[in-house]
């Protein structure tokens, strides 16, 4: 219903106190060949707007504050940072959904190297679709866009791109700033990362082979070792590492620390589940639905940033 809420906004009075409200809806009525309705959508709004920095978000995204755009703006032109990406708040969250959404992120923020990314390092990059900002020469210089046309992953490998080029990027935390409600409850959480999964994995089994055997004895491993007689030093190593996660998770997900760590070997496996469910459900259906439109896979692979 996005459209509709915006169109009454576009038509309804102009603010009654701050700057005068400019509010212009684009609809979308045909989807050109060889792009994806979500990626042709941001590309068409970045081709309609003015300003020095452009922000993608989530329809279903709450900015807490009035003045919240307008503090963020001050900070990223203060450290003259590219791009910025914030992970939303997504509480509040049941037990089993704040594990697997802790197993997600602690994933993601492996994949898009966070250190390196702090110290301003070339390795790394990535996004989040619920508030990717980004600087409009820089997302002009990279080919916005029109780099990412068939992308499912579109939010994280706009930021890969922009990284690559050399972009001063930062992930930050939008506890009790930005709010999105991803999904409620554990396993639609799973479900709804079933058309993004295999897409992450660029739509290689390999990769998904291999993805998969990290994570078994990441999480076995050491258990293994200490049964067989190895020593405990690995398995003491692996849940004071589990603890320290859980207590960053813990401050975002509004959960027990303690309760995150001892959910963790469940959610990773939930979460590589996920994945196999996802890949086998593209490769049976030669493609992915989103909303009502069909991609078939030949035409995804194609369209992949590497």
């Amino acid at each position: 219903g996005t459209g509709a809420i915006l169109d009454r906004f576009a038509a309804g009075p102009p603010a009654t106190s701050g700057p005068p409200e400019r509010l212009t809806v684009v609809h979308v009525r045909t989807l050109p060949p060889g792009w994806l309705g979500k990626c042709h959508a941001a590309h068409v709004g970045a081709q309609q707007a003015r300003g020095a920095f452009l922000l993608f978000m989530d329809g279903d995204v709450d900015l807490a504050a009035p003045d919240l755009l307008e503090r963020i703006l001050t900070v990223v032109r203060d450290m003259k940072l590219d791009h910025l990406a914030i992970f939303p708040d997504l509480r509040p969250v049941g037990a089993l959904q704040a594990g697997v959404v802790h197993a997600f992120e602690q994933g993601m923020l492996l994949a898009i190297r966070g250190w390196e990314m702090e110290a301003d390092r070339s390795a790394g990059g990535g996004g989040i679709g619920a508030f990717n900002l980004v600087r409009r020469a820089t997302y002009d210089a990279v080919g916005g866009y029109d780099r990412l046309r068939m992308e499912i992953a579109d939010d994280f490998k706009l930021g890969l791109l922009l990284r690559r080029a050399g972009a001063r990027q930062r992930i930050w935390s939008g506890l009790d700033l930005v709010r999105c409600p991803w999904h409620r409850g554990a396993f639609a959480v799973l479900r709804g990362l079933e058309k993004n999964l295999f897409a992450g994995a660029e739509y290689s089994l390999a990769r998904l082979v291999l993805y998969t055997v990290v994570v078994l004895a990441m999480e076995c491993g050491p258990l293994a070792v200490a049964l067989a007689g190895g020593g405990f030093v690995p398995l003491a190593v692996q849940v004071a590492s589990i603890l320290a996660a859980a207590t960053s998770g813990a401050w975002r997900l509004g959960r027990s620390p303690w309760l995150l760590a001892a959910l963790q070997p469940i959610a990773t496996l939930l979460m590589t589940g996920a994945f196999w469910n996802s890949a086998i459900r593209t490769l049976a259906q030669g493609g992915v639905r989103w909303r009502d439109t069909f991609y078939p896979l030949a035409e995804l692979k194609r369209g992949i940033v590497r």
